[in-house]
């Protein structure tokens, strides 16, 4: 009649002899405090998770929960079950998680550099444009993969291996005020090549005073050669008394974050390199030059300043997370 088991019937009837129908129908005890419960306990386990594991005589670099039991017994005399430690874990907030790799730099002189960089921005004149250089390449001419739209089960394969069509590279400035590029391509990532882009620059803004230029700290963009040419270049151009002065503008060691046309030529590499088969080099140029020409004009008719952390973080009172790469 009652459709339960034998084990409940019994300690029903025992519990209607003892004490009647008040007890039969009492309600059911609390539940005893488990140690899941106990903030002891967490503290305890949280002092030992903090902690690294070789002071407790375990070979491993990170906690494993076998080895956080082990630990827990030998510091407090005390076992606890894996379930339960997995639940005081869970509900202190803890979890795997894996570390992330951000950009910093080791540039004992990061702040002052940080600090000529933003000042120089906020204080342009109406005659005076700053860039942003890098380079980018030489990338080989083959069939690229890359996220694309397909078919659920239709994953687009590329060939292992492939013979080149041909390498692209090239040298680009952005200035982050007008938000407009400027490109060259070259055949290699050298000085000389840098010195072709500050001369195009300089035909390019012919008219205006002076023209501020910063790149990242590798080794060709800090060559004796590069720095002598500049300064001949400038004393020689001062002379005809036109022309813009070319000032360089050092950014920090291991910038790369600061450097705002990294992400201009990321954006151009997910649109028209990724995915890509083009059949030689000069289809390749020819699609990245349209790209970059297309997004000139984009910003000639909509107006808007490069660089969104450039412009809109406080760089005095957040220099150190930039520092991080925040």
């Amino acid at each position: 009649m009652l459709h339960s088991p034998r084990s409940t019937t019994r300690c029903y009837f025992k519990l209607y002899s003892t004490g009647g129908i008040s007890a039969l129908f009492a309600p059911s005890p609390r539940r005893s405090k488990t140690k899941s419960d106990d903030p002891q306990i967490t503290t305890n386990i949280l002092e030992i998770l903090h902690q690294k594991p070789i002071l407790f005589d375990v070979n491993r670099t990170s906690w494993t929960q076998r080895g956080l039991m082990e630990a827990y017994k030998e510091l407090y005399k005390q076992t606890i079950s894996r379930c339960t430690l997995a639940k005081l874990i869970r509900n202190a907030g803890y979890g795997w998680r894996k570390a992330r790799r951000v950009l910093s730099s080791p540039d004992p002189n990061y702040r002052e550099k940080v600090e000529i960089l933003v000042k120089i921005l906020s204080g342009l004149a109406k005659s005076e444009l700053f860039f942003f250089l890098d380079e980018w390449g030489p990338v080989q001419v083959r069939k690229r993969g890359g996220k694309a739209y397909s078919a659920k089960d239709d994953i687009p394969k590329i060939p292992r291996h492939q013979t080149s069509r041909g390498t692209v590279a090239l040298v680009a400035a952005l200035s982050p005020t007008t938000n407009q590029l400027s490109w060259t391509f070259v055949t290699s990532k050298d000085t000389r090549s840098m010195m072709n882009m500050l001369e195009i620059l300089y035909n390019q803004y012919h008219a205006l005073s002076k023209l501020y230029v910063t790149w990242d700290a590798v080794s060709w963009h800090n060559s004796t050669a590069l720095t002598e040419w500049l300064d001949q270049f400038n004393e020689a151009n001062g002379k005809q008394k036109a022309g813009p002065i070319i000032e360089l503008v050092p950014l920090p060691t291991s910038a790369q974050f600061l450097n705002v046309i990294e992400g201009v030529l990321s954006g151009m590499t997910r649109a028209v390199i990724n995915n890509s088969d083009y059949c030689s080099a000069e289809d390749m140029k020819l699609a990245i030059s349209r790209h970059f020409t297309e997004r000139n004009n984009i910003f000639k008719v909509n107006p808007r300043r490069a660089g969104k952390a450039i412009w809109e973080a406080d760089f005095f009172r957040g220099l150190d997370a930039f520092k991080k790469g925040d």
